[in-house]
């Protein structure tokens, strides 16, 4: 690096005279508060590196004038010697370094910087420590990006030197440098010399690591560099918040134009704010080469091809993203849907399970992070994971590290290392690829050689960023009124009617926070046990008991009489006492009356209606042997977590999923395993317990099983969840909604998981197993393909096109979503566009349910809250207000928060499941809510009417006797209104099964389409003022 030496030792004696003016004022007070030091002790401090100089006396001396200098902390007497240093010693780079030295100690940063440089450019190699202590001087001064220039010229000269490379990777990780810092992954993984932190990052390079407080400081020491601005709008883009980064970045591309990694964000930003001006400049702009090798770049082609509606070219866009970062998972989550929707499945579903194994990885990334880097068990999932996904050479260094983690322990790692470690040799790729989803560019170039002749977004789109196909129906109108002349009105009526429940949870003390198996407690449905018309109640609780034991409160049943509720539960036979959660009715037996399935923490409980308004416990119909499963007493045999049969299962639905006529059970199981009910959590702020992140507790696998249709010489029903749910991993389960919810013959089965992705399953008669297909439609994460904490779900025909959307609640700072769809079977989060984001950003949302409560046949939405703990030392509400939604003129949804709306939602809570019924039999659906501590709800609808109410019941004859997936269509003189009758309700519970249609006082009739499971249209038209119908599905001989 000698070569230009001369001319620098030029500049520096230049620079040495005179043409860095001293303040005499500084020096004199510098000189009479000088403190007399140890001259030998500073200058072993102060020298450089074991370069000599050509006259090794003359070198001594120097060091000693200069230590002197120091010690005088005089740094005129310092620059005088330096003068002379430097032309003693002419290219020696040792005394450069001890100058540097010198002057960094007097604080002096800038002057230690040129000393540096100089050094760095005279020495034949520099030392790794001359680099490093040059980078620190950059820094001490803002300079960070050219101090990972200068760390770039450290490792390349010393390639060995895995603590400097460790020290470049993350200052490039900071910087939101990520894609710059792969090769420095790369090479300290495959050598063995990657840590913990080093493993994390390599496992999601789109996951931000920029250091925030290190970029403020940056633009503050160093305001002509903005490039630390763009590293911090990496959590901006990671979130979505686009507005953000388009403003932060504008003054970033102005200062730097050639900074790519800044224009490819904002390229993104200005396609998702469909900011025309930008476009524009960007269309016309040169770029780099690296521009068009950044994903981003290739993400915004494709988000703004779906929105001029090319399909095609979106898919094309996409793929290229995904063969720049083949593990990221929004580009593989867009691909999906774009492959879907131009009717390439094959291939979607085959990408779908790739962005699939992306997010399970980072899924147990997320738990060995709350397990604070020390799950040895998670340690060995995400090896897994890699290894899946062709990352050999992580996964090797993963289980590696395991080995040396102290917590959550498991077996036989040492063969699992051994196998992975022995498939690897000096010739193995970083990573490898299955040739049926890696895509070529050359595949895609055709595609691109139009359009960039053309140019990008010079065809632009002047609709709203949410524009989006349409679904084939034609939306509804917007509401005629606003939404204050609705008058909604919902008021409790529990007490007055009779209702009397409680979950039997009691608030824990501060010390002790609740534990996550108490956190969720309180389950509902509606049945009528004895068929009188009158909607029932079965309620669950938990109080008092421990999970997998039969010892808790009793369920409580509650029988409606005309209106009011008597507490029939030991009569009735369902005072179950397990640690019980959610509920599911249905008629498994097919005899008229309803069944009824308890979910708890331990065996579920199976109870059939006798026909006379009494239960009998048939548990033991579910097992093969029964008796090596339970007591007598309906008590396991085993402990809770230790038996796939007793486990934790959250919610539940009957319904027949394979079509053979005969109601099956589906299980939705949240976690797994011991842990959940050993494991504390302890919130070190705080000195407490709260409860624990359920992303460090293993998962467990659904169940399912298929109605035999006779008892002997086996169980009722059998398992089938090896077979059926054999192709996907598990979640943690919390809510189901099963129906015919992409319009199409045949059930489908939509399930929220909890920090994991939702499960999306249809039933394929031909293969017989349940195939889950959430990502390709687009249901499996939000719209920033992130996996969310989700927990109930509602659907409706929000949009009035004729076809379901759905709502998901979620946790704090997610935000419920909501998913449109936008073709059959096909969905788009809409959240932003419908409003729905903001209002719901601070609560945790339990159960949800679509309901018409003013007859003008537009739902609104109602949704359940209160957290799972008191995290109100973080900011967090504890208890939480419920929220009603209602659409404005505009068909944006707003949060009504009218005091007339009734009392019960102006209270904080702790809301949790939520079902539909109609009480008191007015025509108006009203609302049951369970609370985890305040007694249960019965929210009567008190809101003005606008029109009738027609009411609409199904049975099914060649269908299972329930017709779940029975769509219902009336026509009326103001349009037509899409019903469904649906299972599971979402988040633990199951609603009344009726359907319910305005109708206009004026009509005098309506027409009515009914199209049954197994794939029936049936058409009758029905004089008014009926307005309660028993529809009977036709036999085949009719």
């Amino acid at each position: 690096m000698k070569s230009g030496g001369s001319l620098l030792f030029v500049f520096v004696l230049l620079w040495l005279p005179g043409c860095q003016p001293s303040d005499q004022t500084n020096a004199s007070q510098t000189n009479s508060g000088r403190e007399t030091g140890d001259t030998t002790a500073a200058s072993n401090g102060l020298s450089g590196d074991t370069s000599t100089g050509k006259n090794p006396g003359s070198s001594q001396q120097i060091r000693q004038q200069i230590s002197a200098a120091v010690a005088a902390r005089d740094p005129q007497l310092l620059r005088s010697v330096s003068r002379r240093a430097m032309l003693a010693s002419g290219d020696d780079s040792g005394v450069y370094e001890t100058l540097g030295n010198a002057w960094n100690t007097l604080g002096e940063t800038d002057d230690a910087i040129k000393m540096f440089d100089a050094a760095i450019e005279l020495a034949d190699v520099p030392s790794a420590d001359l680099f490093e202590k040059t980078g620190h001087a950059y820094m001490s001064v803002g300079r960070t990006f050219d101090t990972i220039e200068l760390m770039k010229r450290c490792v390349e000269l010393h390639p060995k030197d895995s603590e400097r490379r460790v020290s470049l990777l993350g200052l490039m990780m900071s910087q939101g440098l990520d894609r710059e810092a792969v090769v420095h992954l790369r090479y300290l993984i495959q050598r063995g010399q990657a840590g913990v932190s080093e493993l994390v990052i390599a496992s999601d390079l789109s996951r931000p690591q920029a250091d925030n407080e290190m970029c403020r400081q940056a633009l503050k020491l160093n305001p002509s560099d903005l490039r630390p601005q763009y590293a911090m709008t990496r959590f901006d883009a990671y979130h979505h918040r686009w507005d953000v980064v388009h403003e932060q970045l504008q003054p970033v591309v102005s200062a730097h134009p050639k900074f790519v990694p800044a224009w490819a964000f904002l390229t993104r930003a200005a396609v998702e704010l469909n900011d025309l001006d930008t476009l524009q400049q960007i269309a016309a702009q040169e770029f780099p080469k690296g521009y068009e090798e950044h994903p981003q770049v290739w993400l915004a082609r494709g988000v703004w091809a779906d929105r001029i509606g090319d399909v095609s070219l979106a898919a094309a866009a996409y793929s290229e993203a995904v063969r720049l970062a083949p593990n990221h998972h929004e580009a593989l989550t867009k691909l999906t849907a774009a492959l879907a929707r131009s009717g390439d499945l094959e291939i979607s579903q085959t990408v779908a399970e790739r962005a699939g194994q992306v997010n399970e990885l980072r899924e147990a990334v997320d738990g060995f992070l709350s397990w604070r880097r020390n799950s040895q068990r998670l340690a060995v999932v995400i090896a897994e994971k890699l290894q899946q996904l062709g990352r050999q050479w992580e996964a090797v260094v993963w289980l590696r590290t395991a080995f040396s983690l102290p917590q959550d322990p498991v077996e036989n790692i040492k063969p699992a290392y051994m196998a992975a470690r022995s498939n690897l040799t000096g010739q193995t790729p970083w990573q490898t690829f299955d040739s049926q989803w890696k895509f070529d560019k050359s595949a895609t170039s055709q595609k691109f050689a139009k359009i960039k002749e053309q140019g990008w977004f010079n065809q632009t789109s002047t609709t709203d960023p949410s524009t989006k196909a349409s679904s084939g129906g034609s939306p509804r109108k917007s509401p005629t009124r606003s939404i204050s002349d609705r008058k909604y009105r919902m008021i409790d009526e529990a007490a007055a009617r009779g209702l009397s429940h409680t979950v039997g949870m009691k608030r824990p003390s501060a010390k002790d926070g609740l534990w996550l198996w108490q956190s969720g407690l309180g389950g509902a449905g509606v049945l009528d046990l004895d068929l009188d018309g009158w909607p029932d109640l079965h309620l669950t609780a938990s109080g008092g008991g421990q999970p997998g034991k039969r010892e808790s409160q009793p369920n409580t049943t509650a029988r409606n009489l005309a209106g009011n509720f008597v507490d029939v539960s030991r009569e009735s036979g369902l005072a179950d006492t397990g640690f019980t959660q959610g509920v599911s009715i249905g008629d498994f037996d097919a005899d008229g009356f309803p069944d009824c399935v308890i979910a708890n923490i331990g065996i579920n409980t199976l109870y059939r209606n006798n026909g006379d308004g009494t239960f009998t416990d048939v548990t033991r119909w579910m097992f093969d042997d029964p008796d090596a499963a339970m007591t007598s007493d309906g008590n396991a045999r085993t402990e809770v977590g230790t038996d796939s049969r007793n486990t934790w299962t959250s919610s539940a639905a009957m319904a027949d999923i394979d079509q053979d006529g005969l109601t099956d059970l589906i299980e939705v199981n949240y976690c797994g395993g011991r842990a959940p009910y050993q494991q504390r959590c302890l919130d070190g702020k705080i000195d407490a317990y709260r409860s624990c992140q359920p992303n460090s507790l293993p998962t467990e696998r659904d169940r399912v099983y298929r109605n035999r249709g006779l008892l002997a010489p086996t169980p009722l029903f059998e398992d089938q969840t090896d077979s059926w749910f054999s192709d996907s991993d598990p979640g943690r389960g919390l809510g189901i909604l099963v129906g015919q919810i992409d319009g199409t013959e045949g059930l489908d089965l939509y399930v929220s998981n909890d920090m994991t992705a939702n499960h999306f399953w249809r039933f394929d008669s031909v293969t017989k197993t349940l195939n889950e297909q959430a990502t390709i439609r687009g249901v499996a994460f939000n719209h920033q393909s992130a996996a969310e904490a989700s927990m109930g779900i509602a659907a409706t025909d929000a949009d009035g096109d004729l076809d379901l959307d759905l709502l998901v609640t979620h946790f704090t700072d997610e935000s419920n979503t909501f998913y449109e769809q936008i073709r059959d079977g096909l969905f788009q989060d809409t959240t932003d566009s419908v409003q729905l984001g903001d209002s719901s950003q601070d609560m945790l949302g339990f159960g949800t349910q679509f309901v018409d409560l003013d007859g003008d046949s537009i739902d609104e939405l109602l949704v359940a809250n209160g957290h799972i703990d008191d995290f109100s030392h973080k900011g967090l509400q504890y208890e939480m207000p419920a929220q009603l939604f209602a659409l404005d003129k505009g068909n944006k949804w707003q949060w009504v928060r009218d005091s007339a709306t009734g009392p019960y939602f102006e209270e904080p809570r702790m809301g949790r499941a939520m079902a539909t019924l109609d009480a008191n039999r007015d025509g108006q659906t009203d609302l049951v809510v369970t609370d985890l501590f305040r007694p249960t709800a019965l929210l009567v609808n008190q809101t003005p009417r606008v029109s009738e109410i027609m009411t609409v019941r199904v049975v099914g004859v060649e269908s299972e006797r329930d017709a779940v997936g029975t769509t219902v269509l009336v026509t009326s003189s103001n349009g037509t209104q899409m019903r469904q009758r649906m299972a599971g309700s979402g988040y633990q519970c199951s609603n009344e099964p009726i359907l319910t249609f305005a109708i206009p006082e004026k009509d005098s009739e309506v027409s009515i389409e009914v199209q049954w499971p197994r794939g029936l249209t049936q058409n009758i038209t029905v004089a008014l003022p009926q307005r309660e119908l028993l529809l009977v599905e036709p036999s085949d001989d009719n």
